[in-house]
Parts: structure tokens; sequence; C-alpha cells
């Protein structure tokens, strides 16, 4: 015989003291459990597979967007500059780009500025247009360069704080990686 009582969800047996205990009711609360478990993950796995293919064709379009719409246009240029220790509203840093920048990539190498292991820079910052700031100085959990322009054909920040959130030490050597379009 089966216990008295059930579980509300799955009607698993809950056995009271006076309850007989059967081998065969354990065996069929394993069975309803399996069952439960199986059907809730068949129920996951389609939603997931669902999502995937959703999340799949969306990055498709975008991705035929924007290749439409960039074509053979994108470009990269990359560069170097050699800090000159200035920095505030007075000073600011401009990189002329010859493009539309969609990402600026700015970091160094130089042990006075970048914490660095080697060549390896730590200190490398990636900055897109919507960016206001970016951060040279990892020690810091501060903006510490503002973006103060971001034009067609230019990038231009400034840092009140010191030369070296300004990502212009003196006689350092910064790299820049600038990825755009020409039009």
């Amino acid at each position: 015989m089966s216990s008295t009582n059930k579980t509300s969800n799955l009607g698993l047996n809950l056995w009271s003291v006076t309850d007989p205990v059967v081998h065969s009711d354990f065996n069929a609360d394993n069975e309803k459990i399996d069952l439960a478990v199986q059907t809730t993950n068949d129920k996951f796995t389609a939603k997931i597979e669902n999502l995937d293919s959703r999340i799949a064709g969306q990055i498709s379009a975008l991705s035929e967007n924007l290749e439409a719409e960039l074509g053979k246009r994108l470009k990269i240029v990359s560069g170097s500059y050699i800090g000159t220790g200035t920095y505030g509203n007075q000073s600011p840093i401009t990189i002329y780009t010859g493009i539309i920048p969609f990402i600026f990539i700015l970091g160094t190498t130089n042990p006075s500025t970048a914490q660095s292991i080697g060549n390896v820079v730590t200190d490398l910052q990636v900055v897109v247009p919507w960016s206001n700031y970016f951060n040279m100085n990892s020690s810091r959990n501060s903006n510490d360069a503002t973006i103060r322009e971001w034009e067609n054909d230019r990038i231009t920040w400034t840092s009140s704080r010191d030369a070296r959130s300004a990502a212009n030490t003196s006689g350092d050597v910064y790299s820049y990686i600038i990825i755009g379009s020409d039009d």
C-alpha cells in the first residue's frame, strides 16, 4: 500500500509513522521525479534552441547590415607619439586619424607609465565614440582622461589630473590603433 499523504506537485509518497514502507513506492516516486526532470529539461532545451536561433538570426542581420554599410571602406590606422608632459584643458592631446574613427586603442609599454611585464601592456585602453573618458592609470578607480572631441578625422582628450593620466608622460612612447571608415 502507498503512503497516506502525497506531495502537492508530483504526488510523491509522504509516509506517516503508521504507513508501511513499500519498495515499489520508492521506484514509483523515482519514475515521477525522472519524468519531471526530463520534461523540464526538454522545455528548457527547446527554449534555449529557440533563443540561440533568434540570436543567430539577429547577429547575421547585424553582420549583413554592417557589411552593407561599411563594405570595403573599413580602414585601420596605427601610429605612435612621444609624450610631452603637458596636461590640462589648455594642453589637449589630439590624434588626427584621416578616417572617421569607430574604435580607438591606446597603450604604452613604457615602465614609467604602464604597469607591464616585459612588453605586455596592462594599461591598454579601448575607447569607442560613446565613451566619455578612459583611465591610463590602472592603480586608480577614477576617470582620468576626458574625451573632448570625437570628430570625423580626429580624437582629442584632456586630463586635469596629471600627464600620466592624460597619456602624455614626458618621453614615453604611446602607440595607437584606430579602426574606422573613410566615409
